[in-house]
């Protein structure tokens, strides 16, 4: 069956192939020379078709292989802007880290520049020598650079040197607020509660300042002398001691604790430490002074006039000099020497009390009492409220009083009695502005003598 099948396809294809064969003879012979014109034409302009096609579809190849190209550059071109914003990112960083470095530096130029200016107003106001002066430059110092702790310790020496101890105080609380190692800061404020008689505050200062530095010599001579105030002279000994172990050639040391044996009444050793305060330091005018008051207390008074004098040749303008060795002329008896010391000093102090209480005495000792009465007046008029001159008058008005008992061939019975009078009327106004204790028992001991002679 299949056979026959597939004779019967054998036939049909072989009849068909006969039959274009036919055609393909029959239909050339049909056609006549326009038609074959016209299919040439047509078979041409199907080529030219075919070839701009081609054309086509090279250019096409071209242009997809640009536009993959194009892409490739485009994504080339993306990660290089994508680069571009990361560099100008960083730059950018790089650019507000500059500015701030700029701000930074300018900001620490202008620091700078304050600072130097500061140092400059420090510097001139340590080589001047007013103290309102040093007070207006350490003042601009601090304005510039508000943490100058040495600025404002500076500030507090000069008003430490002024008297004005609580704004000393102020600058010196300031500075130890800057830097509490700074041991010279508490040893300053130290000075200043010294000077305001705050003997315990101070000594707390100087314990703080030898805290700092065990070694500070100066702060344990400065103890010393807030001990020495407080009448604590072992005490004060003991610290002199030390501050000369640790600075054998400190003059100043020497002479306090001369000072301190002094007040002990131990003069020898008094008189031993102002010699060797005077080995260190010649030209100590201190030194002399106290040695010759120290002979003085001893009855040497030609020892301590030749002191006294030459304290006085080293500084000349010190009126206290004069007032020392006037006291001892007058313990020796020469009065008119001593009128001359007074007089002198009080050329160079008018408005110093004590030199015409001096004086007094000195006429006092010659029995000159008007002269005497005229110079107690003046030391009163000068300090009305000091009791211890109105007790001076006492005794003068006392002793004329008596001499003119004793003379009364001279003078008038009453007349004698209305000294004594006066000289009690002195010694009571006296207690009523409240004495210290010692000249307390001197007016009690007056008083009573007074009325006796009164009695009498």
């Amino acid at each position: 069956m299949y056979d026959r099948y597939t004779t019967l396809i054998t036939i049909i294809i072989a009849v068909m192939g006969v039959f274009v064969a036919i055609v393909g003879v029959v239909v050339p012979l049909m056609m006549n020379n326009d038609t074959k014109k016209k299919i040439e034409q047509h078979e041409g302009a199907i080529k030219e078709s075919s070839r701009k096609i081609d054309n086509h579809e090279k250019e096409l190849s071209s242009y997809n292989e640009t536009i993959k190209a194009s892409k490739k550059t485009l994504l080339d071109y993306d990660k290089k802007l994508v680069d571009y914003d990361d560099k100008l990112k960083l730059h950018e960083d790089q650019f507000n880290i500059l500015k701030d470095e700029i701000e930074k530096s300018k900001s620490d130029a202008q620091r700078y520049a304050r600072r130097s200016l500061a140092s400059a107003y420090f510097s001139q106001a340590f080589n001047v020598e007013d103290f309102d002066k040093k007070i207006e430059l350490y003042t601009k110092a601090i304005k510039l650079n508000p943490n100058y702790a040495v600025a404002y310790n500076n500030r507090g020496n000069a008003y430490l040197n002024k008297g004005e101890y609580d704004k000393a105080i102020q600058d010196y609380n300031e500075a130890i607020k800057l830097n509490s190692k700074d041991a010279s800061f508490y040893n300053n404020r130290g000075l200043a509660y010294l000077n305001k008689e705050d003997y315990d505050k101070a000594i707390q200062n100087y314990d703080e300042a030898i805290k700092l530095n065990p070694k500070y010599a100066v702060a344990y001579n400065n103890r010393g002398n807030a001990y020495l105030n407080k009448g604590e002279y072992d005490k004060a000994i003991q610290n002199y001691d030390e501050a000369i172990r640790l600075t054998p050639n400190y003059a100043v040391a020497y002479l306090y604790r001369g000072l301190a044996y002094s007040d002990k009444e131990e003069y020898g050793k008094a008189i031993w430490n102002y010699d060797e305060a005077i080995k260190l330091n010649p030209n100590y005018a201190d030194a002399y002074l106290l040695r010759g008051n120290a002979y003085s207390n001893i009855g040497e008074y030609d020892k301590a006039i030749l002191s006294f004098a030459e304290a006085i040749k080293l500084n000349p303008k010190d009126s206290d000099f004069y007032m020392f060795q006037g006291n001892t002329y007058s313990k020796k008896g020469d009065y008119d020497k001593a009128i001359d010391c007074f007089k002198e000093g009080i050329k160079l102090s008018p408005d110093d009390a004590d030199f015409y209480n001096g004086l007094c005495y000195a006429y006092l000792g010659k029995k000159d009492f008007p002269a005497a009465l005229e110079a107690v007046n003046k030391a009163i008029e000068l300090a009305p409220t000091d009791p211890e001159y109105l007790d001076s008058r006492a005794d003068v008005l006392m002793e004329w009083g008596k001499y003119k008992k004793e003379h009364l061939d001279e003078y008038l019975d009453i007349d004698w009695k209305n000294n004594i009078r006066s000289a009690l009327s002195d010694v009571e106004k006296a207690f009523s502005l409240n004495p210290y204790e010692e000249l307390k028992k001197i007016l009690e001991d007056k008083r009573a003598e007074c009325k006796q002679l009164l009695v009498e």
